[in-house]
């Protein structure tokens, strides 16, 4: 615990591009939080949408932004997550900020147990989250179970549920409080991707922990078909990729291994060509027992469930593929920052 000044005030920011299909719910668990209202500001930012998304933004605005301590809709013309997230600071003026994600959802008493653990003497914030996904069939559940998974997704500490406060290195939809927020300051729009893992590198740097409450409650949309989960592990990729050049050490090391593995995939198959097949053997015979260990391990439910090692396959190679690429891409703008 490092903060004792009350907190009372609470922005919620939440930014959105093309997000028609899941903000209406997102802007109806703001409307149901047990907290105050007149306590809250609602902070919208549209990256100029054309699905309707600013629309459902304007609409919720006037026809409840009274309801809120201040209510605003602003632009994000540059699109990128980072720029949103600066276009809220724009007009944050309160005692807490909380980032939203419109792919997402908040329990009715998410803002209330969030602003009790800042009252606690927290100075950041945030929930355990849990992953759903809004395609019903049997291979939404599928592609759910892969995500999901140690293997197939992530082992940030966010997504696992043990009861109880403890500190992380970053949560999904943190609070900070003002002090943290001005001391740290705007978010890095040279990322794309990783502007969360570099701003809670930054709040670390700065002398600040990052609680997690298991008290706090959300939730999180995957994708919902497999090109479209493809496309999202391919632009992470990409974003961890780019990010090696700006601040490396904002990453961990699991960041980094479907991009090695892909590289050690490449390299190992090129020397196979050559005749020197035992780097290659090893390789896919490691990742092979492990990944049907993995399956194993996973609780066959669904006749789809059988897919889920090349599911696991297909999720780390878009993303090492991403990665790979993210590096190319930095390594040919730093040369060129060079040249000029």
């Amino acid at each position: 615990m490092q903060e004792t000044t009350p907190c009372q005030t609470v922005a919620v920011g939440l930014i959105a591009y093309n997000e028609r299909a899941h903000l209406p719910s997102m802007l109806r668990d703001i409307l149901r939080q047990t907290y105050p209202h007149q306590w809250m500001d609602v902070i919208l930012v549209d990256g100029g949408s054309q699905d309707g998304t600013r629309a459902l933004m304007e609409a919720f605005v006037a026809a409840h932004g009274r309801e809120f301590r201040r209510a605003w809709v602003l632009d994000n013309p540059k699109r990128i997550q980072p720029a949103g997230w600066n276009a809220v600071l724009s007009r944050f003026d309160a005692d807490v900020l909380i980032r939203l994600d419109a792919h997402g959802g908040i329990a009715p008493d998410f803002v209330e147990k969030t602003m009790a653990c800042l009252n606690d003497g927290e100075a950041v914030c945030g929930g355990s989250i849990e992953s759903i996904t809004d395609n019903p069939t049997p291979w939404g559940q599928t592609l759910l179970k892969a995500e999901t998974s140690l293997f197939g997704g992530s082992v940030g500490a966010f997504k696992r549920k043990s009861p109880g406060r403890r500190p992380v290195s970053t949560v999904s939809f943190p609070a900070y409080r003002k002090e943290v927020v001005e001391r740290v300051g705007r978010f890095n729009e040279a990322l794309q991707r990783t502007e969360d893992n570099e701003y809670s590198y930054r709040v670390r740097q700065a002398g600040y922990s990052i609680c997690l409450d298991s008290a706090i409650r959300c939730r999180y949309v995957i994708r919902g078909s497999l090109k479209s989960l493809l496309l999202q592990k391919f632009k992470n990729g990409l974003g961890i990729g780019r990010t090696l050049f700006c601040c490396p050490r904002c990453l961990s090391w699991y960041h980094l291994v479907p991009g090695l593995f892909v590289g050690a995939a490449a390299v190992t198959g090129g020397l196979a060509l050559l005749g020197i097949r035992w780097p290659c053997q090893a390789l896919w015979g490691a990742y092979g027992g492990v990944n049907l260990l993995m399956w194993l391990r996973s609780k066959i439910e669904r006749p789809t469930d059988l897919c889920l090692p090349l599911l696991f396959l297909a999720l780390h190679v878009s993303y090492g593929l991403g990665t790979l690429w993210g590096i190319i891409c930095g390594a040919a703008a730093r040369l060129a920052r060079r040249k000029a």
